[in-house]
């Protein structure tokens, strides 16, 4: 993984409170494009990729991973339960690897039932 860094040395990129995501803004676009591609989705005719979609038409917990800013806010532990019950079904799917698909996803899904069973919001900076 390779990170730009700012003037004050740190890292530049997607940063999320339990372990669930740390790396490039490019890594979680593809990240999440690829979990779209595992369900059949074609996620650029979604609002905010560039179609006008509504994701309320997705009637899937990951949806509100695919949905959610890539840069802050945050994703309420009953959301990061939705989203975790949905990655366990989808992560076969997935591509494997050291930085796959797969092994990205496997990371998210720990991360968002760490929030979950702490009843903490999976936070986003």
């Amino acid at each position: 993984m390779i990170f730009i860094y700012n003037l004050k040395n740190k890292p530049m990129g997607l940063d999320t409170s339990h372990d669930a995501w740390h790396g490039p803004y490019s890594s979680f676009n593809q990240f999440r494009h690829k979990i779209a591609e595992a369900i059949g989705v074609n996620l650029d005719s979604f609002e905010g990729y560039g179609g006008n979609v509504p994701f309320d038409e997705l009637k899937r917990g990951v949806r509100w991973l695919l949905d959610h800013s890539d840069c802050d806010g945050h994703i309420t532990p009953k959301r990061c339960k939705l989203i975790a019950d949905d990655l366990k079904k989808i992560i076969p799917l997935l591509e494997d690897g050291v930085w796959s698909p797969k092994s990205q996803a496997i990371k998210f899904m720990k991360g968002c039932l760490k929030a979950y069973k702490k009843n903490e919001k999976l936070d986003f900076h």
